[in-house]
């Protein structure tokens, strides 16, 4: 297909992201039966941003409305977080009033019935008394996941990546390596090498297209497989001084280490402290994969099992998700969406018994 070069773009709708240090980003289209636009960095040239027609449509149905994403808002990080959190705050308050007044108001009353509502408000009554906790467990985790003041504050665990690889990348180590790679016998394959330091040595990653990984010397650039024990000796400078309570082989998702809406592979090397944080070692690298400390435990139930429901397990199996949302969420809709019908309706009469008692006065006017 036929590259078309639409110009350098600074942001737009689809760029809001973290692509600063690539601005302007060159938009190129692919004239290919999908529409595929390619976003290319200005300062590296690597591809940072791709999408399609389909994924474009999507995204102004699904994200741009959930998040608040209109470029206008969202090109100013502060204003459009400030904008979600304070909108949301109000949102919690409303539901906390309506679902006072919803409970309140459900009794049995000498007709029998239990709600004085008839109509469009009693749907608003009945979905907001089966779904209101839902939709309030839903704004608050939803406002947390903005970190508003700090709550969910984690450090970056830099230190203890640096700590697993050792003194990181040397020249003369990466030098060698280059100087191999011509006549290495790499494996079948390979589309991309990666220089991963680990325990003050180089090795190189090779990946193949499929996505398999083989862990090579960085000297020789033969296999060299990753050992429980070098895997044992990472975990013991990982937090120095810190009391570990048990490590070993993770080969089923734990509470904190799943594939839902990330993909997090395995088997991988957990180490457990006493203070219960986690950290989670690849098991073709070494690298650090994973941490868990106090305010990602937090961010993990509080945000996370409320927002994404993805709480347990067997809920997380597809297609148990996919139903248990949409039902979730279509509850919720009926609840939010009968209410602020209801709520626009009563701001008309307002309107217009404003608007006839302004008239009639002016008509009883000398």
């Amino acid at each position: 297909t036929a590259i078309e070069f639409l110009g350098p773009v600074d942001r737009d709708q689809w760029t809001i992201g973290n692509f600063d240090r690539h601005r302007p980003l060159y938009l190129f289209a692919a004239g290919d039966e999908r529409n595929t636009r390619f976003y290319v960095s200005s300062s590296t040239g690597t591809l940072v941003q791709m999408t399609t027609s389909a994924e474009r449509i999507g995204n102004w149905l699904g994200s741009v409305v959930h998040w608040f994403y209109p470029t206008v808002i969202r090109q100013n990080a502060v204003v459009w977080s400030q904008t979600i959190i304070w909108t949301s705050i109000l949102a919690l308050f409303l539901t906390v009033v309506g679902l006072y007044i919803g409970i309140s108001q459900f009794k049995r009353r000498r007709s029998g019935r239990y709600s004085p509502y008839r109509g469009l408000a009693l749907w608003h009554h009945y979905a907001g008394l089966i779904f209101g906790i839902l939709t309030l467990t839903w704004l608050f985790s939803g406002l947390l996941s903005l970190n508003p003041w700090g709550t969910f504050v984690s450090r970056s665990f830099a230190p203890e990546a640096a700590r697993v690889q050792g003194g990181g990348m040397r020249l003369n180590n990466a030098q060698a390596s280059l100087a191999n790679i011509a006549a290495a016998s790499l494996p079948a394959g390979t589309v991309r090498l990666i220089g991963e330091p680990f325990s003050d040595r180089l090795y190189l990653t090779a990946s193949t297209a499929s996505g398999e990984r083989t862990r090579l010397d960085g000297e020789t650039l033969v296999a060299a497989p990753l050992t429980e024990a070098a895997l044992m000796l990472a975990a013991a400078r990982l937090r120095p001084g810190a009391s570990i309570i048990e490590q070993g082989w993770l080969e089923e998702e734990d509470a904190y280490y799943f594939s839902h809406h990330d993909e997090r592979p395995l088997p991988v090397y957990r180490v457990r402290y006493a203070d219960s944080e986690r950290m989670y070692l690849d098991a073709t690298t070494g690298q650090l994969a994973y941490a868990v400390d106090a305010s990602r435990r937090g961010s993990r139930w509080l945000f996370l099992a409320l927002h994404r429901g993805d709480f347990a397990a067997l809920v997380r199996q597809r297609p148990v998700w996919d139903i248990m949302m949409w039902v979730l969420m279509l509850g919720v809709t009926v609840g939010a969406a009968s209410g602020a019908w209801l709520g626009v309706e009563r701001i008309a009469r307002a309107l217009r018994r404003l608007a006839h008692r302004r008239s009639m006065a002016a008509a009883d006017r000398p």
